[in-house]
């Protein structure tokens, strides 16, 4: 096989994801070299992660609420110099887990 159409590699690539079979095994038993199905592979997780919702940092917009005492009531600061204030107690398991 050296020449793949887009359809045949999507079903191929979704066999291999179905079977739990090995790359090389299923590159292998298909008649596919193994650095072309990597290749493949490889485009497929770079293409999947292009249509997912990054899972960095989002922006977020906070209404100001005048109930919110001025001064913050706890601040955790990390060495990176990142802060957080709160501005009600917050819950001590929340505040181990953010600490860790």
């Amino acid at each position: 096989m050296n020449t793949h159409d887009k359809n045949r590699k999507a079903q191929l690539l979704q066999e291999w994801r179905s079977t739990g079979e090995s790359k090389s095994g299923f590159a292998t038993r298909h008649g596919i070299g193994q650095s072309t199905f990597y290749h493949w592979t490889r485009n497929l997780k770079r293409q999947s992660s292009i249509n997912q919702p990054s899972k960095g940092f989002q922006a977020i917009t906070i209404e100001e609420d005048t109930s919110i005492p001025a001064k913050p009531v706890a601040v955790i600061q990390y060495p990176s110099g990142v802060k957080l204030e709160f501005h009600e107690m917050p819950d001590p398991m929340f505040v181990k887990a953010l600490i860790r």
